[in-house]
């Protein structure tokens, strides 16, 4: 006994001399207990949000995948356009799909030619993927009267609308890669500079400048004619809308708001749009009419009460719920019917349509695309190393294996640099900061692999194909045009107020040519 006492008392890295803790003898329970009492401990996570941020982490995990397989097609497209208009004409034999066609010679190759590089390779798959941007502008964005629409070209309650993974694999994934910012810059470093062979920088300034002004001008307004696009097929599938939409323009330049996020019978009767509206019950509309003639004024815009009456509207008409205390006072104080606005919920019978819901995406958008993605990788990682030969045909094959494969890991990266844009502090918090890093990156490494391929060269297919495919692949698809002009298009909203569109496009063009031209210019020219 004393021997185990002994060695209880010396347990716990404690020895015979020291006095004994005054919790010695609590035991391991007490002890857990004081523990416990005296020191915060966190709440275990509970099963909702386990399940919550599991769904978070699937979600975020598929969205990658669609983004990579998006990717992957962009860049696929943006090989074959650049072929089509110009690649085959500047060296004859190399793609085999156009030997026996007719290759449409119109644009330069911006990567081995000083001369003719104003179309560059990649303006044509700018050009279209810019389009498909706009048209897959949501209905927010083109203002359209129905709230949630994520595609205006389909109807509200397609099933499509609900596939907010597939929007973001086509935006970020096929039209980010599909278009490059960082070969149409490298190609205009090029066209500045020369291959080397030939420093006449002095006289291309003129070129170059046109260049980038043509690149800029066509993407921007392909994006315009993609929304504008998207609006036609709206108006033309939806004329009631259309007609909504007209309507609400006529009052808002009458100085009538309109609250979109209101269901439709209530969107178009508050603000009186000459559009039609279902018959209602007259015991029950007389309430609602009493609540629209007390609001009259405060619906007006520069009302200093329309973000409060918003706020009401939407919390009871839309949500259903009850406001709050202060809510209430304050709208008897300013001489608001609040009372016949309930009446009116608790008496109308319009048949309200049924409100669009998101579930985690249907089950076809979730199977089969992680398997898809990584079956793609793995035939390209097949042609890469099966293909062996060194004819041109072959090498112009491989390369393009090798720059598809790695176009999703340039996609995904700038998916990444995204969460930037917007967390900028201060007087530049309006510059899209992950979407500058990703095109400066891109361009960075597109013009150094691009020089050290003309400067060094290579006798061996690894080496030079590695270099195309960073520029090709990786580069081109880190980078991207597509949500370049959509955020010029965006900004230039508030001219002539504010000029925050052409300043975008003056510094984003500045850093990256002038960066780009000193980096190239010192490893072909100097070094």
């Amino acid at each position: 006994m004393a021997e185990r006492s002994n060695r209880n008392n010396t347990s716990a890295g404690s020895s015979p001399n020291e006095p004994s803790s005054p919790y010695h003898n609590m035991g391991d329970k007490g002890l857990a207990d004081l523990e416990a009492s005296s020191s915060p401990r966190m709440k275990p996570m509970s099963i909702e949000r386990q399940q919550a941020m599991a769904q978070r982490e699937s979600k975020k995990f598929l969205t990658g995948m669609y983004i990579a397989l998006g990717a992957m097609i962009g860049c696929f497209f943006r090989i074959i356009l650049a072929q089509l208009f110009g690649e085959e004409c500047l060296n004859p034999g190399t793609v085999g799909w156009l030997a026996s066609g007719t290759p449409l010679c119109v644009s330069g190759d911006g990567g081995a030619h000083h001369m003719n590089g104003v179309i560059f390779a990649d303006l044509f798959a700018n050009l279209l993927g810019s389009f498909i941007m706009g048209l897959m502008s949501s209905g927010d964005k083109l203002q359209v009267p129905v709230p949630g629409l994520a595609v205006v070209w389909l109807p509200a309650d397609h099933m499509f609308q609900k596939w907010s993974i597939v929007h973001t694999g086509i935006r970020t994934g096929l039209c980010g890669a599909l278009t490059t910012f960082s070969s149409w810059n490298s190609s205009m470093i090029v066209l500045l500079y020369g291959t080397g062979s030939d420093f006449s920088i002095a006289t291309n300034y003129a070129n170059t400048f046109l260049g980038y002004l043509i690149g800029v001008e066509t993407a921007l307004g392909s994006y315009v004619f993609g929304k504008t696009a998207a609006l036609w097929i709206h108006r033309y599938r939806s004329p009631e809308l259309a007609a909504e939409a007209d309507a609400a323009l006529a009052r808002k330049e009458q100085g009538i708001a309109i609250n979109k996020n209101l269901p439709e019978f209530e969107r178009r009767y508050l603000p009186k749009l000459d559009v039609p509206t279902p018959s209602v019950d007259p015991n029950a509309i007389k309430y609602l009419e009493n609540w629209r003639i007390s609001t009259e004024e405060g619906r007006k815009f520069g009302s200093h009460e329309l973000p409060f009456l918003e706020l009401v509207e939407e919390c009871m008409i839309r949500d259903g719920e009850e406001i709050t205390p202060a809510m209430l006072e304050r709208c008897k104080l300013l001489g608001y019917d609040i009372k016949s606005l309930d009446s009116w919920m608790k008496m109308r019978d319009v048949q309200q349509p049924s409100k669009l819901e998101t579930p985690f995406e249907d089950n076809l958008v979730k199977n089969g695309i992680t398997p898809l993605v990584v079956i793609l990788i793995g035939l390209m990682l097949v042609g890469l190393v099966m293909i062996q030969n060194e004819d041109a045909y072959s090498v112009t094959y491989r390369t393009m294996c090798f720059s598809i494969g790695l176009a999703p890991f340039g996609a995904l990266l700038r998916w990444q640099l995204s969460s930037f844009n917007g967390n900028v502090g201060g007087a530049y918090s309006w510059i899209p900061m992950g979407t500058l890093t990703a095109n400066l990156l891109a361009s960075v490494v597109s013009i150094f692999t691009l020089s050290v391929d003309l400067r060094a060269g290579s006798e061996y297919f690894w080496s030079g194909a590695t270099l195309r495919a960073m520029r090709i692949g990786f580069s081109g698809s880190l980078s991207t045009v597509s949500t370049f002009v959509s955020e010029i298009d965006g900004m230039n909203k508030h001219l002539p107020r504010g000029h925050h569109g052409y300043t975008y496009i003056l510094v984003t063009l500045g850093v990256s040519g002038f960066t780009c031209a000193i980096l190239y210019g010192f490893i072909v020219y100097v070094i």
